[in-house]
């Protein structure tokens, strides 16, 4: 990507744009693209923000758009609206997206949440962060020998997850989670 020149600028992000309908597209008042029918169309833009015109139906529409180095922007333009989604600012938010956990024991407990290992005393509270996502979890007696619960915890987006632990019992999860049961 990065070989190519356009006006004297090096390339660095990808644009596609998915017409379900007769759609002309500029960047910074340079026509890109033109379909006359239904279409998917990916081109080049210089990294950096652009000014992006989109007529659809004759009707201009204008987003103001960064275009970060080897990322790709997807464009929908279809007869209710236009849509534009940024692969770079997907991958940041996952990557920004760590959750404060509480667990609380009621009773001594250990609990192993991916490969970590952690061993509460009655009435003990332990705070820790966690990306979004999905986690094995397993809930035990605490030497460990036994098994309560087992499955998944699954962390989105949001304040703060709370996971309440007693003995012999499945794990309550609260706030921005959830417990999947069953085997991880």
């Amino acid at each position: 990507m990065a070989g190519f020149l356009f006006f004297g600028i090096a390339f660095g992000s990808t644009l596609t744009v998915d017409a379900k309908l007769a759609t002309e597209v500029l960047v910074d008042g340079r026509k890109i693209v033109e379909a006359w029918e239904p279409a998917r169309i990916e081109v080049e833009v210089p990294a950096g923000p652009h000014v992006v015109r989109i007529y659809r139906a004759g009707q201009p529409t204008d987003l103001e758009l960064v275009f970060e180095p080897n990322a790709t922007i997807d464009l929908v333009v279809g007869r209710t609206g236009i849509t534009a989604d940024s692969s770079a600012a997907k991958a940041k938010a996952e990557e920004a997206q760590t959750v404060p956990i509480e667990l609380r024991a009621i009773e001594a407990t250990q609990i192993r949440i991916g490969k970590q290992r952690y061993v509460l005393g009655d009435g003990e509270d332990k705070t820790l962060s966690l990306k979004t996502g999905s986690y094995p979890i397993s809930v035990r007696n605490p030497a460990g020998t036994v098994i309560w619960a087992r499955g998944n915890l699954v962390v989105r987006p949001g304040a703060r997850v709370v996971v309440q632990l007693a003995s012999g019992r499945m794990p309550e999860v609260s706030g921005a989670g959830r417990f999947d049961p069953g085997s991880p």
